[in-house]
């Protein structure tokens, strides 16, 4: 489960600037560990795994390609993310 709110506040928009408006936040909700693997680290959920860079489907269909890439990754409980539209 996972709630999804458009980016804004003034720390955001000096943080992204005119990118602001293609910016997302989400909480997702479960409990997760932070792991280290070869490529870095990772926070591993039940079934699932997030990773800052990596490319998800918020409103693609799961056999499509990604429409949002994760640019920050705030590990709260529950774990906080940026995600930021892919243009293509």
């Amino acid at each position: 489960m996972m709630q999804v709110w458009p980016a804004g506040g003034k720390v955001q928009t000096e943080q992204y600037g005119d990118r602001v408006s293609y910016i997302l936040n989400c909480r997702v909700e479960g409990k997760y560990s932070p792991v280290v693997d070869k490529d870095g680290l990772v926070y591993q959920f039940e079934g699932f795994y997030l990773r800052e860079k990596d490319g998800i489907c918020l409103y693609a269909s799961p056999d499509s390609p990604p429409d949002y890439r994760i640019i920050a990754v705030k590990p709260y409980q529950p774990l906080y993310m940026e995600v930021e539209r892919i243009v293509h």
